[in-house]
């Protein structure tokens, strides 16, 4: 093409494309609300901002006015009229069923019994809930306080008619009935279960917390700085409950045991939910008598189905369940309430010849320890020793020493001990000539062999190669309790140790030596042995945080010359005593003032002043021991529970 006629293209109008019709604004994606919004988790609504706010503020000065009941009381009353209407909603929301729960233990009985009344018809719905149970619990915790102390009769008026406490546990026990073999597997409402079940049977609710949860508890109320009502029920195994709670009771054991089949309660037994509340159903079933005997001696029972026929061959399910880590808690709660007969046929069946294998298991060593401690009178126990002592080396190189600790805590006679004190012997693989090394050798859990390696010279050791261990301090404290002369090889071990000072300011092997002071079967030249020691280094232990409490043991245990020494002995070491955070103490309890004015005076207040009882340590046995006595009261008749209840109105 000519160049004249070459011509530049024309340039395209930039036209706008068509856009799709679309609204004037982009709506924005709505966020998916979180778990605890769904309405499974607030089936009664939300709780207004401001609300949260309030009772936020209601806990934080209830924390501030520490133990001031006046305070106290004006701030309840202020959120009880705040709670007034929206008790369902406060007790499934995350923040206020906290708020709720410290509220109950504060609430008077009108309140209580106003907010008890609030949450019928939704009992089961607050058991299943994460939050409501919790506070379900807390108020099945307060009534019991409540009909501890005895109540007033039922209150009617022109709004209605408000329900004693235990008129609404029996209409709550009615409204959960049905569906309570469901609570078993469910992981809030089976605590709510085991609550109702020490309720009605008449046991402190505060019993089924363990120390790992009591402890919990008092970590979250310092942290939050929550005050605490006292525990109306220290010290106490026994409530004061009406006499129909015990039918109720019954009624609920009766309704578990015709639900549960044999297959459901093996399938509970190792659900690691169920288990806590089955241990506890079979520790009741124990004690709920049916005759001359218990309802767990009956064949039919939930005791039978879990142990089955254990003359018979071994069974896979009872063998699974030896080793399980949930399952054996359960096993051992079926055989507590076995019967004897039971007992010894599952011991021949599953633990004879094998004892000290399952001895070292880290499970099985816990149901084997239960079999020592309730096995009947007879040669069983005898049996088992022996075995022991022909491969216990299994529980030292295991570092399981449960079932040892149960034989020295099953011994009574002379000869019994004896036997027990050479299966120790035996499996720490002591020789006769090394006696003296008794003590150093179970405090380091190693057999005889092994400790003399590690004190060998020509290798380094680790740190904590001599450090004492808590499992054979244990197992030292109980031989000191030992019947005599068994336990005098202890005595002797300690007297001719040359780490006996050492050992007065660990915190773990102190124990052992303030237990071989304070032990009741320990013999005059025994204790002797151990002051004759320990009185040339008291001062300097006097002046160590585990060393005092030895020292103290020493002065609690000894006799009226043995103290004049000491006292002569911290009155010339007085202004180190002094002068150090322990031993101001330990000066304190010799009161020196007394020996410098009057030295005969101190002499006789000195012989008069008895030693300290040993506080002996009590397994936790069945709480519902007391329902095996239990007599039946003869009923009230009409014409006395309305004159009851007249002096209830005019009491209020």
């Amino acid at each position: 093409m000519p160049k004249e006629r070459r011509r530049a293209p024309k340039r395209q109008k930039n036209e706008p494309e068509e856009l799709p019709e679309s609204a004037d604004y982009m709506p924005v994606q709505a966020e998916e609300p979180g778990d605890w919004c769904s309405n499974d988790n607030t089936p009664f609504g939300l709780v207004q901002p401001a609300v949260q706010s309030y009772f936020k503020e209601v806990d934080a000065q209830l924390a501030q006015l520490g133990s001031d009941e006046d305070e106290i009381s004006m701030l309840v009353q202020a959120a009880t009229s705040e709670i007034d209407g929206n008790e369902l909603a406060l007790a499934t929301d995350p923040t206020c069923s906290l708020v709720l729960e410290h509220l109950c233990g504060f609430l008077p009985d009108k309140p209580l019994r106003v907010l008890f009344d609030r949450m019928s018809g939704s009992f089961s719905i607050l058991a299943a809930h994460r939050y409501g149970s919790h506070v379900l619990q807390s108020i099945l915790r307060a009534s019991q306080v409540v009909i501890d102390r005895g109540e007033g009769a039922t209150n009617e008026s022109a709004a209605g008619v408000l329900r004693s406490v235990s008129q609404l546990v029996r209409d709550m026990f009615a409204e959960l009935e049905p569906g309570l073999s469901g609570m078993f597997g469910d992981q809030f409402s089976s605590h709510v279960l085991r609550s109702i079940i020490y309720l009605l049977a008449g046991v402190p609710i505060e019993v089924e917390r363990s120390k790992r949860s009591a402890k919990y508890r008092a970590k979250e109320q310092k942290k939050h700085a929550v005050h605490a009502p006292p525990n109306a029920f220290e010290g106490r195994v026994q409530t004061n409950v009406p006499d129909d709670f015990y039918q109720l009771l019954v009624r609920l054991y009766e309704h578990i045991h015709k639900s549960l089949g044999p297959d459901d309660v093996k399938r509970l037994v190792t659900d690691p939910v169920a288990a806590p509340t089955m241990s506890l159903v079979l520790r009741l079933e124990s004690a709920l008598t049916h005759k001359r005997s218990t309802m767990a001696e009956q064949d039919d029972s939930i005791t039978a189905a879990i142990l089955g026929d254990a003359s018979s061959e071994r069974s896979d399910y009872i063998e699974s369940a030896l080793r399980d880590t949930v399952a054996s808690h359960v096993l051992e709660s079926a055989i507590a309430g076995a019967s004897p007969s039971t007992i010894r046929a599952f011991y021949a069946t599953y633990i004879k010849g094998r004892a000290a294998k399952l001895g070292a298991h880290p499970c099985a060593n816990y149901v084997v320890a239960h079999i020592v401690r309730v096995l009947p009178p007879g040669d069983e126990f005898g049996e088992l020793v022996g075995e022991l002592a022909a491969a216990g080396d299994q529980l030292v190189k295991n570092h399981v020493l449960g079932v040892l600790q149960a034989c020295v805590e099953r011994a009574s006679t002379e000869k019994e001990a004896e036997q027990v004190i050479s299966a120790v012997l035996a499996s720490f693989r002591i020789p006769d000539e090394a006696q003296g090394a008794f003590v150093p050798v179970i405090l380091s859990l190693r057999t005889y062999k092994a400790y003399l390696h590690t004190r060998g010279d020509g290798k380094k050791r680790k740190r904590d190669d001599d450090a004492p261990t808590m499992q054979g301090s244990l197992l030292l404290q109980k031989i000191a309790h030992m019947p005599s002369p068994a336990q005098d090889i202890l005595y002797t071990s300690l007297a001719q140790s040359e780490h006996l000072i050492d050992w007065c300011k660990s915190s773990v092997a102190a124990h052992v030596i303030i237990a071989a002071l304070s032990s009741p079967s320990a013999t005059f030249s025994q204790r002797k042995s151990l002051l004759t020691k320990l009185l040339p280094e008291l001062v300097p232990l006097c002046d160590d945080m585990w060393g005092s409490r030895v020292a103290d043991a020493v002065w609690d245990h000894a006799g009226g010359f043995i103290r004049g020494k000491i006292a002569d002995n911290a009155i010339s070491h007085e202004k180190t005593l002094l002068s150090s955070p322990y031993g101001r103490f330990f000066v304190r309890r010799l009161r020196l003032s007394l020996y410098r004015r009057d030295s005969d005076a101190w002499r006789e207040w000195a012989k008069e002043t008895p030693a300290p009882s040993a506080a002996q340590e009590t397994r936790p046995a069945n709480p519902f021991a007391f329902l095996r006595t239990r007599k039946a009261k003869k009923p009230k008749s009409a014409a006395d529970e309305q004159l009851a209840s007249i002096f209830a109105a005019i009491d209020e």
